[in-house]
């Protein structure tokens, strides 16, 4: 029982996270589990940051299985890591805030909660205006809850701009897309969205005889 075994057996999780795959993902959940157990007997309070980061990880490795026990289940774990992380800074105003509250804005979005996501998100955005992944999150739930103006004055607005690991905020949408699609999640606006981003070539002009 010791925190670098904590720590490694997080980041073997991560690593199989990343490789994806259900089999993969139970590894990661496996490894994220034990992580879990170590830091919550060396830290028996429950309020520590590792233990928050677990939570997390745990949440978005059970949101990329899939199915709606799962989605639940993902829910759950962002929620108990953003209280911890509450309690962790007691101002409310901390990045790690910001970073629950844009996993749980996201895993929302698989359930259906999009009323609940949009406060999620902007609660987010608030606190960490900068990190435009949060963004793309607001901007689907706006869709999704038949806001599609709003929705839509985001996706044109920041469609150029990094989001983070080098992607753009057009690329991580239309992940997002594939993503919401595979859980069964279509929205007419979702379409329209990507004609804007990837507009017919323009038919070239014939050369006159």
């Amino acid at each position: 029982v010791h925190a670098d075994i904590a720590a490694s057996l997080n980041n073997l999780g991560a690593a199989y996270l990343d490789l994806g795959g259900t089999d993969n993902l139970q590894w990661a959940i496996g490894y994220y589990e034990e992580s879990l157990k170590i830091n919550r007997q060396l830290f028996p309070g429950g309020v520590y940051a590792e233990i928050a980061v677990n939570l997390s990880n745990l949440g978005v490795a059970y949101r990329h299985i899939g199915g709606t026990d799962n989605f639940q289940r993902a829910i759950g774990y962002a929620e108990e890591s953003l209280k911890i992380r509450r309690q962790l800074h007691p101002g409310g105003v901390h990045a790690d805030i910001a970073i629950s509250l844009g996993n749980l804005a996201f895993g929302r979005l698989f359930i259906g909660q999009y009323t609940e996501a949009v406060r999620n998100a902007r609660d987010a955005l608030q606190i960490a205006p900068d990190k435009l992944w949060i963004r793309t999150n607001e901007a689907h739930a706006l869709l999704l809850s038949g806001r599609e103006a709003e929705a839509l004055a985001i996706y044109v607005q920041y469609h150029d701009q990094p989001v983070r690991a080098g992607r753009t905020f057009r690329e991580a949408v239309l992940d997002d897309f594939t993503a919401l699609r595979k859980a069964g999640i279509e929205h007419p606006g979702m379409a329209k969205v990507e004609a804007l981003y990837d507009p017919p070539a323009a038919t070239p002009d014939r050369e006159k005889p």
